[in-house]
């Protein structure tokens, strides 16, 4: 599998190359000194060509590697890329393979946060008719035993603290089997 790494802009060399560069190309080498447009060929036609950037992050997915200007990028085939890959900074290339970017602590929190905020949206739309028929005095004392039930998921929802993500135990919803 090719794995032509870190495209920078260079000058001619050859004939070849001096011909695509009058006629508007731009000429890229990788580390190695291999010329972009020459190399194309190396590439095989049945596989999935990655640009990635030097990070590792994937940044463009394709099978025709002419689709491609890797400039101050790698470009590396694979067999094939897992289910959901896409290009918005979630996947690397890494040891020959596109896998799921580690997510660091800081990200981790950051999604336990976005979280964390969802459940207490969903849940203060869950009371909020429980609320309005209390304060007019006309709630069931079913529905009065469900507001306190989610109310209190609110209150240990309130106390998770995010910053030991990803080692939390989220509270269950009232009347969840899980």
């Amino acid at each position: 599998m090719m794995d032509m790494k870190n495209f920078v802009i260079s000058s001619p060399e050859t004939d070849d190359e001096t011909f695509l560069a009058e006629q508007g190309a731009i000429i890229l080498r990788d580390v190695q000194g291999r010329e972009w447009y020459s190399s194309q060929g190396l590439f095989s036609a049945d596989t999935v060509k990655i640009m990635y950037d030097s990070e590792n992050i994937v940044r463009a997915i394709t099978t025709d590697v002419s689709t491609l200007y890797p400039n101050m990028h790698s470009v590396a085939e694979v067999e094939k890329i897992p289910e959901g890959t896409d290009i918005y900074g979630g996947w690397i290339y890494s040891d020959g393979a596109v896998i799921e970017k580690p997510l660091s602590h800081n990200e981790i929190v950051t999604q336990a946060d976005l979280k964390k905020s969802s459940l207490l949206d969903e849940a203060r739309s869950t009371i909020s008719l429980w609320q309005t028929e209390l304060q007019l005095g006309i709630i069931s004392d079913d529905d009065k035993a469900s507001l306190i039930a989610w109310m209190n998921y609110i209150k240990a929802v309130q106390a998770v603290d995010t910053s030991k993500a990803p080692d939390i135990t989220w509270p269950e919803q009232p009347g969840s089997n899980s």
